[in-house]
């Protein structure tokens, strides 16, 4: 049962991957327009994040809005610095004193 389902989904994404080679078709002999045509990129990331889910019957869960921020701190904080900076401030940074 879980054979077909994944097959099912392998056919699936086949489908949708021949719909958009078929779109794409038209820009193929014209270099210059792809450029036009950003959304394939995000049709390509959807289908990669959809693949598991509907592969392995998972449900969608959300890391939030703060996910990439918690991953790495110090770069998240030296480009905020940068930023500021070039904006023309000047930046201090002093830990948080913790609650007691």
């Amino acid at each position: 049962m879980r054979l077909d389902r994944l097959e099912r989904a392998e056919g699936d994404l086949a489908v949708l991957e021949q719909r958009i080679q078929e779109k794409l078709e038209p820009y193929t002999t014209q270099p210059a327009l792809l450029d036009e045509i950003p959304d394939v990129d995000i049709g390509h990331k959807i289908l990669v994040s959809i693949y598991p889910m509907v592969s392995q019957n998972v449900l969608y869960n959300d890391l939030g809005d703060l996910y990439l921020d918690k991953l790495n701190k110090n770069h998240v904080t030296r480009n905020l610095v940068h930023r500021l900076e070039r904006l023309g401030h000047s930046v201090t940074l002093a830990p948080q004193q913790k609650a007691a």
